[in-house]
């Protein structure tokens, strides 16, 4: 999940003109879409991953059949990947001062989770039994947002927590240490008292936020960027850099085979080599993909928040009425609708609130900063 988010996760290139010469500008948008395609690439995991949760809970797939076993390999590592990506933006903030911080957190991340969470909560709690977990809207569970996230905004809820302890610990110099000290607190995890709390449900992902925040966003797009130069270049031509994705794909799914088998949770500290394999396997595959797919996954990614903040009533409407309608549609048609109308429809509602003025109201887009256009999303 992202955030983004996550946030869920590119700075938007500068135009020419205004001092800056158009190659400089070329090659940063050529940055950002790299990082955008990941954030594609990433949200679509998100969106499927959800649709496999929707037909599993729904005992519409089989628990031991291809779907829950794709749906456990994506849990491995998606949301990795997103605090990863939200991470690489974090060092921008440090020079913001506290009233500039704290507003970018409240609009940024702060009011979109609140909005939607509220909104999902009370679409749940209209569609009654429909759904597949039904919860009954009420103002202590409003306020118990707080601390107890809905649904997949929990993902805000986290990012709103590193983001502050990023800018804290960053302006007190402590930069550096971001890595390292997220390293150390996995120890933490061994009491399970902290493990079952909301906040050590967060911890695992501490890690990938951190290293995202140690690469940078301007070196890691100055990074794929060269990546995917090279991987090009190379002189045996397509079929041998395909071979790099070919084979962290084949890793990622070796060990995703072995933890599934001995029924290790997708976050304990057991997966981390599958969470970076599955993490280098879409870095790859991006880098590696056509003109074409590169420009459709950047195109969600420039829309990731949308489509996280959406997704899951898109998802869970769709296979409601697809079920309703015609109760023997097979699982797999489910599953190809609810997740591409899980992409377009959010994408379509953002490019809607963006011509009517609403993109930052509905939590789509984050304000104006000065200096500068609008904020990137994770």
């Amino acid at each position: 999940m992202r955030s983004g988010s996550v946030s869920h996760p590119g700075a938007h290139a500068a135009a020419p003109g205004r001092g800056v010469p158009a190659g400089a500008a070329a090659r940063a948008g050529s940055r950002v879409a790299d990082i955008d395609a990941m954030k594609g690439a990433g949200i679509a995991l998100v969106v499927v991953g959800h649709a496999f949760v929707g037909l599993l809970a729904a005992r519409l797939a089989p628990a031991d059949g291809w779907m829950a076993w794709t749906h456990y390999a994506i849990y491995l590592f998606h949301m990795p990947l997103f605090f990863l990506l939200s991470g690489l933006f974090a060092a921008r903030r440090l020079a913001d001062g506290p009233p500039q911080f704290l507003r970018w957190l409240l609009v940024g991340l702060v009011w979109p989770y609140v909005l939607w969470s509220v909104l999902q909560l009370g679409v749940i709690h209209l569609a009654g039994d429909a759904v597949n977990v039904p919860h009954a809207m009420s103002v202590e569970r409003i306020v118990a947002l707080l601390w107890l996230p809905a649904s997949q905004y929990w993902f805000l809820h986290a990012l709103a927590m590193f983001h502050a302890l990023a800018w804290v610990t960053g302006r007190l110099g402590w930069q550096a240490a971001w890595l390292p000290a997220a390293l150390l607190m996995q120890a933490a995890l061994a009491w399970p008292a902290f493990r079952a709390s909301i906040f050590g449900s967060y911890l695992p992902y501490l890690v990938w936020f951190a290293l995202g925040a140690a690469l940078t966003g301007a070196h890691s797009a100055t990074w794929l960027q060269a990546l995917r130069s090279r991987l090009q270049a190379l002189p045996q031509g397509r079929w041998a850099a395909l071979a790099l994705p070919a084979a962290a794909a084949l890793l990622f799914v070796m060990q995703a085979e072995a933890l599934r088998a001995l029924d290790v949770h997708y976050k304990s500290a057991a997966t981390l080599g599958a969470q970076a394999a599955g993490i280098v396997m879409v870095v790859l595959a991006c880098a590696l993909a056509a003109p074409a797919v590169q420009a459709a996954l950047a195109w969600l990614g420039r829309r990731s928040m949308a489509i996280f903040l959406m997704h899951v009533m898109v998802v869970a409407g769709c296979r409601i009425v697809v079920m309703k309608i015609a109760p023997a549609t097979p699982a797999e048609v489910v599953l190809l609708l609810s997740t591409t109308l899980g992409l377009l429809l959010p994408c379509w509602a953002a490019m809607a609130a963006q011509r009517a003025g609403l993109s930052q109201w509905l939590g789509f887009e984050r304000a104006q900063v000065a200096g500068g256009g609008a904020e990137a999303r994770r």
